[in-house]
């Protein structure tokens, strides 16, 4: 039974898990990419101020509020109606092939907000690239040269190749990129090849502990143990550090939400607003397999900022079904209900 648990984890589409496997040492078998921050019980809210930073040192009289851990799932009384059509979409889909899915909406200067199905955990697939981007910028704050290093990629091991969401635009075999241009790779085409080269490469340097720096100083837990780790609530937390620029610099934060809103990922939240909206975004999409390995569904994750004008909001969709296609549908489907809601709050706003 053992034997067949393992077989069934290790086909997971996972470009984090793969990376394990080949990092040095370990320290990376010990699950440095999961993260998870424990939502099986209704997190308390603790407020997460520059002063947990442990770089921030150089201010005495300031402490500046970067977020919450947890911002709770208490629905403000503008989002009642929508959280109850959103409740009733959900239940509507499980007949076409949707089997979970979870929502985390925040209107981000209103601080306003539902979530729907807060405490069940998926496998955040491809969204560990987020992180693994931060760290990097993180270092290049200290030493902007490490941008600069140079990565060969051999293209003896393709980790794109069975992709069932595979980008047109891949890292040529036999080619030499900057760290900068493995990064824009990562997250522009979710290129797992370039990930994993950027993950062997913080490790080269000995600078693994900049990415773990990064989990702890947010609160974030690692867990090992299950594919099926992450929450909507605590995947958010990066994107509001993004947004209020107070983990990293703010030309780094704008750099990294600059490359998020060039993902060529049209499904899923894009196609639920219209083009002319930006969007910086992320995905990941996983399968899943039973005891014996053989594969029964499929997972998709799909978080990010839509930045309706002047009323930016927050995100978060994951769901697990019967195929991507359906769960890209899915996704779409809520990302349309929110934004016309956010519309219809402020249309009076466009008007003025």
């Amino acid at each position: 039974m053992a034997n067949g648990k393992n077989a069934g984890e290790g086909m997971r589409e996972h470009s984090s898990t793969l990376i394990v496997g080949l990092l040095l040492g370990a320290f990376f078998a010990s699950g440095l990419w999961l993260f998870y921050i424990n939502t099986h019980e209704t997190p308390a809210i603790r407020p997460l101020r520059e002063s947990d930073i442990a770089s921030s040192t150089g201010y005495t009289l300031t402490d500046p509020l970067i977020g919450l851990t947890s911002s709770g799932n208490t629905t403000g009384p503008d989002y009642i109606q929508l959280q109850q059509q959103l409740a009733a979409y959900i239940s509507a889909q499980k007949s076409d092939g949707l089997s979970s899915a979870s929502v985390k909406f925040a209107d981000t200067l209103q601080s306003e907000g539902l979530t729907i199905n807060a405490d069940e955990v998926y496998d955040p697939a491809s969204l560990t690239k987020v992180p693994l981007m931060m760290a990097y910028y993180d270092l290049a704050q200290q030493q902007p040269s490490v941008l600069s290093d140079m990565i060969l990629y051999s293209g003896d091991e393709d980790l794109d190749a069975s992709e069932q969401i595979k980008s047109a635009v891949q890292l040529i075999p036999g080619h030499t990129y900057s760290v900068e241009e493995m990064i824009e790779h990562m997250i522009k085409y979710s290129d797992n090849n370039a990930e994993q080269l950027l993950a062997n490469h913080l490790a080269v340097i000995g600078q693994l502990s900049v990415l773990n720096a990064l989990f702890s100083n947010l609160g974030i837990k690692i867990n090992p143990k299950a594919p099926d780790y992450i929450t909507v609530q605590s995947y958010m937390l990066l994107m509001r550090v993004l947004f209020n620029a107070t983990y990293l610099d703010r030309d780094y934060s704008e750099k990294a939400l600059q490359l998020l809103s060039q993902t060529d990922f049209t499904a899923g939240l894009s196609a639920g607003v219209p083009s002319s909206i930006v969007i910086a975004q992320k995905f990941g999409d996983a399968r899943i397999p039973d005891m014996q390995g053989n594969i029964v569904g499929a997972e998709l994750q799909n978080c990010g900022i839509i930045y309706y004008p002047d009323h930016p909001y927050q995100l978060c969709i994951m769901t697990k079904g019967s195929n991507v296609s359906e769960l890209e549908r899915v996704i779409s489907g809520i990302s349309k209900m929110v934004f016309q809601t956010v519309q219809e709050r402020y249309a009076s706003d466009m008007v003025n």
